[in-house]
C-alpha cells in the first residue's frame, strides 16, 4: 500500500514537473497510476481507485502524445470510473471537481447532450458542500470551483440550443455565488 501511494505521488510529481520534455513526464505519470491501480482497486481502497481514476484522466486529457480523440475518450472513461464512487453525496467535493471536469472533456468532445446531466449533477454536489459549515478556506475555495462551473454548465445549454435554460444557469451561478460570498462576510 505504501508503494501504490508513492507510485501515485511519483506521477503528481511527473505531471507536475516543469524540467524535461513535457511529453515524457506525462507518460512517466500515467505509468506510476497504472502501477498504483495495480494496488488501489475499487473493492479494496476505492478512494484512492477513484483519485487515481481522476488523476488517470488528468494525463490523458492532456496528452500529447497519441490520438487526441482517443486519449479524451479514454479520458472521459477514467473520470465516469472516478464518479463511480466520489458520489454526490459520499464525497461531494470531489464529485463536483470530477464532474466539472468530465464535462468540460465532454464539451471538448462537443457532446452536449452529455454535458447537460453531468453539469447537474456537479452543482447539485455544490448545493450539497454550501449546506454544510464549512471553514473561511474552504468557502473560498469553493467559489473559485464553482463559480466556472455554472458558467461552463450555461455555455453548454446554449449550445444544445437551450437559450432560457443558459440564462437561469447564469442568474443561478450568480445568485449562489452571492450567497457563499455574503455567508464569508458574515
Amino acid at each position: 500500500v505504501e508503494w501504490a501511494y508513492t507510485q501515485n505521488n511519483l506521477s503528481n510529481a511527473y505531471a507536475n514537473r516543469v524540467l524535461g520534455d513535457q511529453a515524457d513526464n506525462q507518460e512517466k505519470a500515467s505509468a506510476h497510476l497504472q502501477a498504483a491501480l495495480t494496488v488501489f482497486t475499487r473493492e479494496e481502497y476505492p478512494r484512492e481507485w477513484a483519485t487515481a481514476q481522476r488523476g488517470t484522466g488528468d494525463v490523458l486529457a492532456g496528452r500529447i502524445r497519441g490520438e487526441p480523440s482517443e486519449n479524451r475518450a479514454r479520458a472521459i472513461a477514467a473520470y465516469e470510473a472516478a464518479l463511480s464512487v466520489f458520489t454526490r453525496d459520499t464525497f461531494p467535493l470531489q464529485h463536483m471537481e470530477t464532474a466539472r471536469t468530465l464535462a468540460r472533456n465532454l464539451m471538448e468532445a462537443n457532446e452536449w447532450q452529455k454535458a447537460g446531466p453531468v453539469h447537474a449533477s456537479a452543482r447539485e454536489a455544490f448545493l450539497l458542500l454550501f449546506g454544510q459549515g464549512l471553514e473561511e478556506a474552504e468557502t473560498r475555495a469553493l467559489i473559485a470551483e464553482a463559480g466556472p462551473l455554472f458558467a461552463e454548465a450555461a455555455f453548454a445549454a446554449v449550445q444544445r440550443g437551450e437559450v432560457e435554460g443558459a440564462l437561469e444557469l447564469a442568474s443561478e451561478g450568480r445568485a449562489r455565488l452571492l450567497a457563499v460570498a455574503m455567508k464569508l462576510q458574515a
